[in-house]
């Protein structure tokens, strides 16, 4: 594993190349490969170290941590936050809208974070992790879609929060689900701009390529960056949680979120007809289908504050 302060750093050749190139060639039917053999070589490639790992934003990244102090002094946290000048902006921007506002316009960063809490605050600090630790890509439409789903379905597990009990706040469980995609992103683009892949490649064989890679190159970062168990089983389980696990708990709920958003068209394009509910009772139990309305009406109001702030 490369570990990179320079996000902009590309991966040349090597394995990863080598795997994804093979890939191409799969979903553009230029070689005919078996499937297995080639999503397995490509996951190795990805475990075997040649993944560029991003780093946090230095002033996020210490905020979190002084979150995780039982003694954090309010002073010591705003003092920090408003070193970063557009950290300060956006959390000023989001909690004075509706969803968060009393009625009183805040100006200050210390009674922004007192009217948001420490969790919903953690909860901002987590958003902007996730949309500034990557480079900007040249696939704009895509990366954007990546990020409106992590922020749709972090907004619908959090509103279902007081049905599903999980260790580790959902908002995030929901909005980290997903980093391996926009981590994908950038590699196949750096390997693009390297000649190691073709640079013409539409929109549809990239998402393939991506999809095919993005949980293990997601939990392949989880491990770089320290994260939690209960946040890596999310990253790594997500699409495909055991239900009798308990260490899948937090997986579930997301892949619940995930499908919720789908049904409602909450990030993702409507998909009405999909059928949820008969699995989410037996997952949760039968007071799970009376929670799904009352649960997306909030996640909808949440999702459009955090969308004004962050899309």
């Amino acid at each position: 594993m490369v570990y990179s302060d320079n996000t902009s750093a590309s991966p040349r050749g090597g394995a990863v190349a080598e795997a994804l190139r093979g890939l191409v060639g799969f979903f553009t039917g230029a070689a005919a490969v078996d499937e297995e053999e080639m999503l397995a070589r490509a996951r190795q490639a990805l475990l075997q170290g040649e993944l560029q790992v991003p780093v946090f934003p230095t002033v996020a990244r210490r905020a979190t941590d002084m979150l995780g102090d039982p003694d954090v002094s309010m002073g010591d946290l705003s003092s920090l936050v408003e070193t970063d000048a557009a950290l300060a902006v956006d959390l000023l921007r989001l909690v004075n809208s509706p969803a968060f506002t009393g009625g009183t316009p805040i100006s200050s960063v210390r009674r922004a974070i007192v009217r948001l809490g420490f969790d919903r605050f953690r909860a901002f600090l987590f958003a902007v992790l996730r949309q500034t630790m990557f480079p900007r890509s040249d696939h704009t439409e895509l990366s954007a879609r990546y990020f409106r789903r992590s922020l749709a379905t972090a907004c619908v597990a959090t509103a279902l929060r007081p049905w599903v009990a999980v260790g580790d706040d959902p908002f995030i469980l929901g909005l980290l689900h997903n980093v391996g995609q926009p981590c994908m992103l950038n590699v196949l683009e750096r390997l693009q701009q390297d000649g190691e892949l073709p640079d013409r490649l539409d929109e549809e064989t990239l998402a393939q390529l991506i999809e095919a890679t993005y949980e293990v190159a997601g939990g392949t970062l989880a491990l770089e960056w320290g994260l939690p168990g209960d946040i890596r089983q999310v990253i790594l389980f997500h699409a495909h949680p055991d239900p009798s696990l308990e260490e899948h708990s937090g997986a579930l709920l997301v892949h619940f979120a995930t499908l919720l958003c789908r049904r409602y068209g909450l990030g993702f394009e409507a998909e009405p007809d999909l059928e949820i509910l008969d699995r989410a009772r037996r997952w949760f139990g039968p007071e799970i289908g009376e929670a799904v309305e009352p649960a997306m009406e909030e996640a909808w109001m949440l999702y459009g504050d955090m969308a004004g702030c962050f899309l």
